[in-house]
């Protein structure tokens, strides 16, 4: 993988990771890299290919290693909040929050071969139990 491609792959990644909408980003990043919006969203379909190749990157281990630092944080703070809130409202959007988070961690562990299958079954348990939580 060309440097310019993993370095906007790295930045793909961050922005939506951030919470960034893919509708919001995906410009930016075709504007700076200087490519088309579809070759962007194609690359982005596509991400469960490439970023197993792009985890073990000696030069892109420190990014994901933050990137994954940083939602880990958040899903601690989410995960509190939902724990010792009173407010219904916010203890679901906090629940809701721990389900995307945990989403989020576990397809970039399976992307980069670090789950066993079984976790998918858990995975799907809590996507359940988040649905619960909303009703």
């Amino acid at each position: 993988m060309n440097r310019r491609i993993a370095e906007r792959r790295l930045e793909m990644l961050d922005m939506a990771f951030s919470g960034i909408r893919c509708s919001e980003w995906v410009p930016t990043l075709a504007e700076k890299y200087e490519v088309s919006e579809s070759a962007i969203w194609n690359d982005w379909s596509r991400r469960a290919r490439w970023m197993p190749q792009l985890v073990q990157m000696d030069e892109s281990a420190l990014k994901m290693s933050e990137l994954i630092g940083r939602l880990e944080r958040a899903l601690t703070r989410a995960y509190g909040l939902m724990l010792t809130t009173t407010n219904e409202p916010v203890r679901i959007g906090a629940s809701r929050t721990v389900g995307s988070l945990s989403k989020t961690l576990f397809e970039i562990g399976s992307a980069a071969g670090m789950y066993p299958s079984i976790m998918r079954d858990i995975l799907t348990k809590l996507e359940l139990l988040e649905e619960e939580m909303k009703t």
